[in-house]
């Protein structure tokens, strides 16, 4: 029992706003930490990935994806 009250006294400590949105989220994983598991799984997707060879399907997900980084602030090479 007190184990459940610890934590639920502890759960507002982990809170933080989101910029965007301005609600609230519960941040267990430093930002640091978060940006370190994302490049650890866009490596491991990279290295089993195949690169398509259906030049009207690739054609698509580049129309795609620059579609949504024409609307975003992050530019990506």
């Amino acid at each position: 029992m007190r184990l459940v009250l610890s934590a639920l006294a502890l759960l507002p400590a982990g809170c933080e706003t989101v910029p965007y949105t301005g609600r609230s989220q519960l941040q267990l994983v430093s930002p640091d930490e978060e940006a370190k598991l994302g490049v650890q799984s866009y490596q491991e997707i990279v290295s089993k990935a195949t690169i398509s060879t259906d030049q009207q399907a690739t054609a698509m997900v580049q129309r795609v994806g620059s579609r949504i980084a024409a609307v975003t602030d992050l530019k990506y090479a």
